[in-house]
């Protein structure tokens, strides 16, 4: 709806003129509206199309540098636009994430109706506990679409064992949940950002980081 690109495009002019942030998480749930086809005589998929509209959306209004996690919605075309969907990276003298699910339990399920059943493949277990070892010098932020605290789904209490074993996480950035939501455990701050595009909250988080 166009009122609706337009309040997020107001919204990303604040944050680039305002907040000016050193870059911006996008917590997922990002996108339903999609761009023509490239080329008509090879249609694309409509998840590749809504995934390039975001990227343009994005380029047009944000301009500040981001990153963004992928979710339980608008997957499909992800890693053709945007590149890999899990991966780390350093930023102001912290080391950064973003992980997200491999697949829904038993990979043929599929539908609203097994929303929660995610998990992580044995391979990416592996890769996050020798990325978090490798970085165990750094202060570290995790972030993923759906929350382990409050847990949503079926890898999140094993994945916040495995991150409050590890003293160098010091906060769990988190969306899906669609409103503003701070917990604090065992060192480790657990944020939920708000929807930018949906009532009630229509809103963002801003995270200063010291």
């Amino acid at each position: 709806d166009s009122s609706l690109l337009e309040y997020e495009a107001k919204a990303m002019r604040y944050i680039r003129a305002e907040l000016k942030p050193h870059f911006v998480l996008l917590t997922g749930d990002n996108n339903a509206e999609a761009a023509p086809s490239a080329d008509p005589q090879h249609p694309e998929s409509v998840g590749v199309r809504q995934q390039r509209f975001l990227k343009a959306f994005l380029a047009e209004h944000l301009k500040t540098p981001y990153v963004l996690v992928t979710a339980d919605n608008w997957m499909e075309g992800f890693d053709q636009v945007f590149g890999p969907h899990q991966y780390s990276f350093d930023c102001g003298g912290l080391h950064f994430v973003l992980l997200d699910p491999d697949r829904i339990y038993h990979g043929s399920l599929s539908g609203p109706e097994y929303e929660g059943l995610s998990v992580f493949e044995k391979s990416t277990w592996d890769w996050i506990r020798q990325d978090l070892e490798r970085h165990r010098q750094t202060p570290t932020i995790v972030a993923l679409h759906e929350p382990i605290c409050p847990p949503t789904f079926l890898d999140a209490p094993p994945l916040r064992a495995l991150v409050e074993h590890n003293s160098n996480v010091v906060a769990v950035l988190q969306g899906h949940l669609h409103v503003d939501m701070d917990r604090r455990c065992n060192g480790i701050a657990y944020l939920v950002a708000p929807a930018l595009g949906k009532l009630p909250a229509k809103a963002m988080k801003w995270v200063q980081v010291y």
